[in-house]
């Protein structure tokens, strides 16, 4: 899912910040934790298409897996539409830390 064309704008934001802290003697806790905070609030920050695009491409990766999402409500547009429906969704909460998990392995290799 981070190598569609949907994500490829958050995943580059977490990389930016990655090579941003590259160099700091952090513990990896707070490198998480700094890393996840600075690319959360840079993604909420995002064009409201770039949200939604991203959105709906988890929201297939998770129908391919079998679980259900809330949907986007019909005719939404804009980043306070996405942002609600993070907000009730678990999942989706945890989102941005795999992002940089994910990210963050793929930098130290």
């Amino acid at each position: 899912m981070l190598r569609t064309d949907a994500w490829r704008p958050l995943v580059a934001v977490a990389d930016q910040r990655i090579r941003a802290h590259r160099h700091e003697d952090l513990a990896v806790g707070e490198l998480l934790e700094s890393l996840s905070v600075e690319v959360g609030d840079i993604v909420a920050a995002q064009p409201p298409q770039v949200l939604e695009a991203a959105w709906r491409e988890w929201v297939k990766a998770c129908a391919a897996e079998g679980r259900l999402v809330p949907a986007l409500p019909a005719g939404a547009a804009g980043a306070e539409t996405v942002e609600a429906a993070l907000a009730v969704h678990a999942d989706l909460a945890a989102l941005v830390p795999q992002l940089v998990v994910s990210r963050l392995s793929e930098n130290i290799r």
